[in-house]
C-alpha cells in the first residue's frame, strides 16, 4: 500500500446528533426520557429510525476518492465504543461505505485510542508507504495527531498530512 486514509466518524464522515439536541429528539420520536447517561456508547444514538445521520459531502467526496485506487488502505478509526461497531457499520452500510478496517475504542481516552491505533496501522505499511492522511474534527486532538505525523515524517520521510475537518 502506497497511501493510508484514516477517517473518523462522528462529525467527520457523518453529521451525527448531539446528546443534547438527541434526547430531546429520542424523545418526541419515541415518546420516552432517553434511559441512558451517556450517549456517544450507546447503540440507540446511532437509530436511523430516530435520527438522521446525513454524510458529510466533503469528506465522502475524499472517501471516494481514497477508494478508487488499489494502493490506498482506508480505516474508520472512531472514539466510539467496540460494543456498538455493528451499529457504526449499518450506519455506514446505508450509504455502501466499506473501510477496509474499522477500529472502534476499546476503552479509555480516545486520543490515546486514535494515536495508538494510528500508530499501529502506520506500522503495518510502513514498508510501502509513501502517504498518510488523517480526517478528524476534534480540535483538542487535532494538535496531538499533528505532533505524532510531524515526529514520524521526521523519523521515516513519509507525508503525513492531517486534516482538521470543520
Amino acid at each position: 500500500m502506497k497511501r493510508l486514509d484514516i477517517y473518523d466518524f462522528d462529525h467527520t464522515m457523518y453529521f451525527t446528533t448531539e446528546p443534547v439536541e438527541g434526547v430531546h429528539i429520542y424523545k418526541e420520536k419515541t415518546g420516552m426520557e432517553w434511559p441512558y447517561q451517556g450517549w456517544w456508547s450507546k447503540k440507540e444514538s446511532l437509530d436511523t429510525t430516530i435520527f438522521d445521520i446525513p454524510l458529510n459531502d466533503w469528506v465522502h467526496g475524499q472517501y471516494l476518492e481514497s477508494k478508487s485506487s488499489e494502493e490506498t488502505y482506508t480505516a474508520l478509526v472512531t472514539g466510539r465504543m467496540v460494543g456498538i461497531q455493528k451499529y457504526v457499520e449499518k450506519v455506514l452500510e446505508k450509504d455502501n461505505i466499506v473501510f477496509d478496517e474499522i477500529l472502534c475504542n476499546t476503552g479509555g481516552p480516545t486520543l490515546k485510542f486514535k494515536l495508538r491505533e494510528f500508530q499501529r496501522l502506520f506500522d503495518k505499511f510502513k514498508d510501502t508507504l509513501e502517504e498518510v492522511t488523517i480526517y478528524d474534527d476534534r480540535t483538542e486532538h487535532i494538535g496531538d495527531f499533528m505532533e505524532w505525523a510531524y515526529k514520524l515524517k521526521k523519523e521515516t520521510g513519509i507525508q503525513i498530512t492531517v486534516i482538521h475537518v470543520q
